[in-house]
């Protein structure tokens, strides 16, 4: 049985330019027979990569969240890379694990809201890259107003020194 929640976020993991092996990306999680979502959540931390639980429709998605890990009703996961709308119907592309011959970042299936929007759950998965700035980088104004920690944010300078990295999410 094919792993889908893994497949596709190793999918994700190129797409933000970080490729992973499954053995890699698995690396210190406990070992289960499929990859579970808390599980991938604490890989992706690892990796200095956000991921967060949503639930809505698909169809009411914001564009700019694309891609995401979308969970079906029968237990299985796909990437919703982005959708368009063609004429009055809507059309995406998905990366299926399941049905796509290699995992190439191109490899897309289009499919339209009718044929998945009976598929679906209302849970879906949304992924962002955090990036680190330097905080000896900012200006010496910001230096002294605003701290990056590991806890997001602070008005306390010495923590910004003695922090190795500051992450910034964007």
């Amino acid at each position: 049985m094919t792993d889908t929640l893994l497949a596709s976020s190793l999918w994700i993991c190129r797409y933000y330019g970080m490729p992973q092996t499954a053995s890699s990306f698995l690396a210190g999680l406990p070992v289960q027979p499929l990859l579970a979502p808390h599980n991938a959540k604490r890989a992706f931390d690892a990796l200095d990569t956000s991921m967060r639980e949503v639930k809505g429709p698909l169809d009411e998605t914001f564009d700019l969240l694309f891609p995401v890990v979308y969970e079906l009703i029968d237990g299985r996961y796909i990437v919703v890379k982005h959708r368009q709308r063609v004429g009055d119907d809507v059309i995406y592309d998905i990366y299926d694990p399941l049905n796509t011959e290699d995992d190439a970042l191109e490899s897309t299936k289009s499919v339209s809201w009718h044929e998945l929007k009976g598929r679906l759950t209302d849970r879906f998965y949304i992924y962002k890259k955090v990036y680190f700035a330097d905080p000896n980088s900012l200006p010496i104004k910001l230096q002294k107003r605003i701290s990056f920690g590991s806890s997001g944010p602070t008005s306390n300078t010495s923590e910004m020194r003695s922090s190795p990295r500051s992450s910034v999410m964007y």
